[in-house]
């Protein structure tokens, strides 16, 4: 019976880490469908429901900053956060504040999944 060659191997581990990334990749499409981490076994789909990045610059420019507002909270560039902090502990803008934070003022990145074998 002769061994496997180097050749051999690596044509099996090809084939089989092509199947095994198929079902990676089915894995995550069901996770993402149901929106949570699912763990079964020694295996772990987490769900990431993507990052969200507000636009606390634009924010600010609604709410009509001064430029002595930006001012009082730059250094080399603007904190557009701390701005819009300020402007929304300001009763009459506070609401509106609170509103643009709940609508279109932030980028949400796509969801994700990953996969992993969990130790025991």
């Amino acid at each position: 019976m002769n061994q496997p060659t180097l050749a051999d191997k690596l044509t099996a581990w090809a084939a089989l880490t092509a199947q095994v990334n198929a079902l990676g990749d089915e894995i995550k499409q069901e996770a993402l469908a149901l929106e949570q981490t699912i763990t079964h076994g020694r295996g772990r789909a987490t769900f990431n429901s993507g990052r969200k990045t507000y636009d606390y610059e634009r924010i600010a420019g609604e709410l009509g900053t001064t430029a002595a507002e930006r001012k009082a909270f730059s250094t080399v560039k603007v904190d557009w956060r701390a701005v819009c902090a300020k402007l929304a502990s300001n009763g009459q803008v506070a609401t509106l504040a609170q509103d643009m934070l709940k609508a279109e003022h932030y980028k949400q990145a796509k969801p994700s999944v990953t996969l992993k074998l969990l130790n025991k």
